[in-house]
């Protein structure tokens, strides 16, 4: 039952990071609640990581690490993007 709820989370905080950076490229400023909802949604994603491997299921970690990864990557780098262009925009 959590699963759902922390993946779900996860990614809304993830899709909040990005609207947050594209906000802050149009308002030509750094917003710093952008990097804190990417913090947070990447939280969630260890979090149930840790589930699982108390569960013991550690098929499902296996079957997934790698997805999670590179969605940690992908919505690290985005946010990073949109917040170093809204910074350079700024100046």
């Amino acid at each position: 039952m959590i699963t759902p709820i922390l993946n779900v989370s996860s990614l809304l905080l993830g899709l909040m990071a990005w609207v947050l950076g594209a906000r802050a490229v149009a308002r030509r400023r750094v917003s710093l609640l952008s990097f804190g909802f990417c913090l947070l949604a990447l939280v969630l994603q260890f979090a149930e990581l840790t589930h699982r491997a108390e569960i013991g299921d550690i098929s499902a970690i296996l079957d997934t690490v790698r997805a999670i990864t590179l969605a940690a990557a992908t919505l690290s780098a985005g946010t990073i993007s949109l917040n170093t262009l809204a910074a350079r925009r700024g100046k």
